[in-house]
C-alpha cells in the first residue's frame, strides 16, 4: 500500500490492571513499539468508573522507543479520564505508553 492511511481503532481493554501490596495499577501500551512507519499524530481517551483525579505523580505517559520515560505527547487529565495526543511525530519503532495508579483495592 503506498501513500498515507488513516488508521481508527477504538475497544475496551480488561485485565490490564497489575496488582501490588500497596496499590493497583492501570500500565497498557496505547501504541507498541512494533509500527515500522513513522505515525504522524495519535490520540487516546483513557475512562476509569470513578469520579476520581490522579495527582501528577500517581499517573505517567511516556512517548519513544522501548523503555524510553521521554513524552512527546499533551495530556490531560480530570476527574474520570486521561486523554492525550502527540504533539510531535512518532518516529518508526516509537510508541506511547501510559500508566496510572489507584489506591489498593
Amino acid at each position: 500500500m503506498n501513500g498515507d492511511v488513516l488508521y481508527k481503532l477504538s475497544y475496551k481493554i480488561y485485565g490490564a490492571i497489575n496488582f501490588f501490596k500497596d496499590h493497583s495499577e492501570f500500565y497498557y501500551n496505547v501504541i507498541g513499539f512494533e509500527w515500522p512507519v513513522p505515525i504522524k499524530y495519535a490520540s487516546f481517551n483513557i475512562f476509569w468508573p470513578e469520579n476520581g483525579k490522579p495527582s501528577k505523580d500517581k499517573y505517567f505517559v511516556y512517548s519513544g522507543r522501548y523503555g524510553s520515560k521521554n513524552s512527546n505527547v499533551d495530556v490531560l487529565v480530570s476527574k474520570g479520564f486521561l486523554n492525550g495526543e502527540t504533539s510531535l511525530v512518532l518516529p518508526a519503532y516509537n510508541g506511547i505508553t501510559a500508566g496510572i495508579w489507584f489506591p489498593k483495592g
